[in-house]
């Protein structure tokens, strides 16, 4: 029934209860559970049959409703190692896309390096030859001489087969590296 207020409650009327219960003597269990299966979770005293006689189906409904519960949250909780495993997958196969990638993109730079190296080699071989077919001074010590050995160090720079010299360190570009 609604609440009917006091003289205390009419100072604080936002404090006091809304309705007042008064016992029916009628017994009744609920299981609030909300369950996919339509199990019986509700259970009250009735004209022809008490509760208390009933007692065992309530217990053994109560246990049904457990375990229904139970499985679906082991269901849920599979469900959810499923997708995580299947997201580690994917990350896994990203990233070893992208490391095979890398891989491709490295050996292309480098086959471009070793072709300029030879393409640099050979045209320092030309210029030589050719030299020294119009009799110019490819002596140690002259221009020509000096920019030939510079540009034979540049094509050993370029090439990544080519290990590095004392003097140049570790580029990084050597296959493998």
């Amino acid at each position: 029934t609604r609440h009917v207020l006091t003289e205390a409650e009419h100072r604080h009327p936002y404090q006091a209860p809304r309705w007042d219960y008064a016992p029916t003597g009628k017994l009744r269990i609920e299981m609030k559970e909300r369950t996919s299966e339509p199990l019986r979770k509700r259970w009250a005293d009735s004209a022809k049959r008490r509760l208390e006689d009933v007692l065992n189906d309530v217990v053994l409904g109560l246990v049904v409703v457990a375990d229904a519960t139970r499985a679906r949250r082991l269901q849920r909780e599979r469900e959810e190692r499923e997708r995580q495993e299947a997201e580690l997958r994917r990350i896994e196969a990203e990233r070893q896309r992208r490391e095979e990638l890398e891989r491709r993109q490295r050996l292309e730079r480098q086959v471009e390096s070793w072709t300029k190296a030879q393409q640099a080699r050979a045209f320092v071989d030309e210029v030589e030859r050719r030299a020294q077919a119009k009799d110019k001074s490819t002596e140690p010590g002259s221009e020509l001489a000096e920019w030939i050995a510079w540009a034979r160090r540049h094509a050993d720079r370029l090439d990544p087969l080519k290990p590095p010299g004392p003097a140049e360190g570790i580029t990084g570009s050597q296959p493998g590296a």
